[in-house]
């Protein structure tokens, strides 16, 4: 299972897994450096190190270690309290909504507080986007000056506001209809839930899995989820019982084409947390699961520890028909020149003059240092075995 991880990895995963299960850890790693930079790439520093005891580390190491927990710890307590007061806010003004991700995630691990928040993701439909958003510039929230596909982006004291009116994850065509169909009772079926921080209005047990399986095969797809979100995962499958999960998601994850994926998922967890094994894990495969530990990995938490994953990304999904490199590379040149010069769709003459201006004006950037060179070769290479991953996830093949 571990052949293509390392042993700093290795060790890490069983962090994971005491802190999961309430075990302390009773001594220090053997290169106790290497794991903090690794648990800071993945994003679960909080989680891997809060039963470690740290008393042998040299003093600058704790330093940086006490330092780093508590900014990590005042920051989720912040983002917290956001989100309370979100909810609030929306609730005060009849707006529907639900909280999702991040803080919707920390309520299913048994220490809430170790999960490692980021901003404040919530949900709302689209006829009330117009009267969401003014409410929140009412109220001291400035919007982003940039446009987005699936939301809307406020911020106020530091804070991140994602305002979503469609998720990501969702592929295109009768598979994404069939997804938000799915969905289609995200904002109804959402109810208030008791906080530390205050009432939010937080998704169901159907919604918040849902969501959050898409969510980690979108970012899978692109730069990498790493180990936070495959901790996501682990808690929120660890307890909802097998007959609920077979209730809830057998049906519907076979016809979205996400059931393979669902499984190998959790046989991950089983393998990597150690996670009681689940009745319903019918189609996963240790293969498939060695492979798709060492992605999520080498990615780290949304892609911190791999640049080039941004960069594959556009391979992976561009062409994603054709299984042939020349293939997807001619539909990705093709795809960015429409994308930055939708006239060259029309007219298709102009394409080649798009390439001659876009490229001319890339390597102009590179020499002045305004850009990282591409690495062709090796964005090649960690495409291909990307996509290989991916096809045996089986990835929206709805049955």
């Amino acid at each position: 299972m571990y052949d293509l991880i390392t042993p700093t990895q290795q060790t890490l995963l069983a962090m994971l897994a005491d802190s999961l299960k309430g075990k302390k850890q009773p001594t220090a790693p053997d290169d106790p450096v290497s794991l903090w930079r690794e648990a800071h790439l993945q994003g679960v520093l909080l989680l891997a190190f809060s039963r470690v005891e740290t008393k042998t580390y040299s003093p600058d190491l704790q330093n940086e270690m006490h330092a780093t927990v508590k900014r990590l710890l005042s920051s989720n307590m912040r983002l917290s309290i956001a989100h309370a007061s979100l909810s609030s806010l929306l609730e005060s003004a009849n707006i529907p909504h639900a909280i999702i991700k991040g803080y919707a995630c920390s309520i299913w691990y048994p220490a809430p507080e170790l999960r490692q928040l980021g901003d404040v993701d919530f949900f709302v439909a689209k006829e009330d986007v117009a009267r969401a958003g003014a409410l929140l510039e009412a109220n001291g929230y400035a919007p982003d000056t940039k446009s987005h596909k699936l939301h809307e982006i406020y911020f106020k004291d530091g804070i991140r506001f994602e305002m979503h009116f469609d998720l990501h994850g969702i592929p295109e065509g009768e598979t994404g209809d069939a997804c938000r169909s799915a969905l289609a009772g995200l904002i109804q079926n959402a109810r208030l839930r008791q906080t530390p921080f205050g009432e939010m209005r937080l998704p169901s047990i159907f919604d918040h899995g849902l969501v959050l399986l898409l969510h980690i095969a979108h970012h899978l797809t692109n730069s990498g989820i790493g180990l936070r979100q495959l901790c996501d995962w682990a808690v929120f499958v660890e307890t909802v019982t097998d007959a609920e999960f077979e209730r809830l998601y057998g049906t519907v994850l076979r016809e979205l084409g996400l059931w393979r994926f669902a499984c190998c998922l959790t046989e991950v967890c089983v393998t990597a947390l150690g996670i009681e094994k689940k009745e319903w894990m019918t189609e996963s495969d240790p293969e498939t699961a060695r492979l798709l530990l060492a992605d999520v990995i080498s990615g780290g938490n949304l892609g911190q520890k791999n640049v080039q994953r941004s960069q594959q990304a556009y391979l992976i999904t561009s062409g994603s028909s054709s299984r042939t490199k020349r293939a997807r590379m001619t539909r990705l040149l093709l795809d960015m020149i429409y994308q930055k010069w939708p006239a060259s769709k029309k007219y298709k003459v102009l394409v080649p003059f798009g390439w001659a201006f876009y490229g001319g004006r890339y390597l102009l950037r590179v020499a002045g240092g305004k850009r990282p060179r591409v690495q062709v070769k090796s964005v090649l290479h960690g495409a291909e075995d990307r996509i290989d991953l991916y096809d045996r996830l089986r990835l929206y093949e709805r049955r």
